[in-house]
């Protein structure tokens, strides 16, 4: 019997979750209630030769902030930051200088 009781509040628990990633929904007492944007922003990064590349998309419905740094094969390190605005797409690029690449990517981007 326990087992039954636990499955109901399991069934009702997901149809909640089914209406709140629905967006708007009207509950008894509370009325129309909006639910936040769960897009999430991601960079891919990519050594092309001696160019450190970011390629950045912010598909959410808010400005995301990045910040990465790299370290090349010479020693040098590069560091990208930025605002990446609501639903853009960004690529930025920085220079290894010659002979050198990109070796290590420490960092991220995270809304706003």
């Amino acid at each position: 019997m326990a087992a039954l009781g636990i499955a109901a509040a399991m069934g009702s628990m997901i149809g909640f979750a089914t209406q709140a990633q629905a967006g708007p929904a009207t509950f008894p007492g509370f009325g129309d209630l909006s639910f936040p944007d769960f897009a999430v922003p991601t960079c891919a990064h990519a050594s092309e030769g001696s160019l450190a590349v970011l390629n950045c998309d912010n598909p959410s419905d808010n400005a995301a902030a990045l910040a990465m740094a790299v370290k090349c094969s010479n020693g040098v390190t590069l560091n990208f930051g930025d605002v990446i605005a609501a639903h853009e797409n960004r690529r930025f690029v920085q220079d290894c200088g010659p002979g050198a690449s990109a070796v290590f990517w420490g960092g991220g981007v995270r809304l706003l």
